[in-house]
């Protein structure tokens, strides 16, 4: 199975961290923390990925030389300007397979793949694809997924949190063709242009977990992962 990472954030709100460095390549404990997603990714067996980046790649692609598993495969498909979430994974449509796991690269999620991909298999014939959802125990951010007693997504929105159940842990397994009728070139969203018709159309499953993502969008969720790694310090990569 292919990943693909977004990457492409631009990170203003960890600025000055951010000023001169992509946010995925903001270091957590002298590493950063593009590596620990994808060493984890390694550690599952997930191999083949492709970064979708944005802003300085070129700072990713001098990392690229030497990742913690030489056996991964990485792929860079480069923004010529900001195109969001899915606008990204337009872009690197010709390096695509036909589904891949679709990651936010500035979250971390300790889980094992083997469950979701063995989900993935039992649903993909009905669905276009799967997203996992966090039952948000810790109440760690706003709800913004509603799912029915049938395993299926029936509402996706940051806006209305009363109406939601979970949260979306960042990570989906995804058919390519759900990108293939998007308009190249042009800025779009995965939260706005693509999981709405997903759930309209009834093509989105979902598995909860009840384990909690890490994300660095803002100094204080940084701070959050680095006292994570210190009480992990398997994670991170060798």
């Amino acid at each position: 199975m292919q990943s693909v990472i977004l990457a492409g954030g631009l990170g203003t709100r960890l600025r000055p961290l951010t000023q001169k460095t992509p946010k995925v390549m903001v270091k957590i404990r002298g590493v950063e923390f593009l590596w620990y997603v994808v060493s984890w990714l390694a550690r599952n067996r997930i191999e083949e990925i492709v970064v979708c980046a944005g802003r300085f790649p070129e700072d990713m692609a001098a990392e690229s030389t030497s990742p913690p598993y030489p056996s991964v495969r990485l792929t860079f498909s480069v923004e010529d300007h900001p195109l969001g979430t899915a606008g990204a994974v337009r872009n690197a449509l010709e390096h695509l397979a036909d589904e891949f796991i679709l990651i936010n690269g500035d979250t971390f999620l300790p889980i094992e793949y083997a469950p979701i991909l063995a989900h993935w298999e039992k649903t993909k014939r009905a669905f276009d694809c799967l997203m996992l959802a966090y039952d948000n125990r810790e109440n760690i951010a706003p709800n913004d997924t509603a799912i029915d007693s049938e395993g299926v997504v029936v509402a996706y929105s940051k806006r209305s949190p009363a109406r939601m159940q979970y949260v979306n842990a960042g990570l989906v397994v995804v058919k390519k063709k759900v990108f293939e009728k998007l308009p190249p070139g042009v800025p779009l969203s995965l939260e706005e242009d693509v999981y709405p018709d997903l759930v309209r159309r009834r093509k989105m499953a979902a598995l909860v977990t009840p384990e909690r993502y890490y994300d660095i969008g803002t100094p204080e969720r940084l701070r959050t992962f680095e006292e994570y790694v210190d009480r992990h310090p398997e994670v991170v990569p060798r």
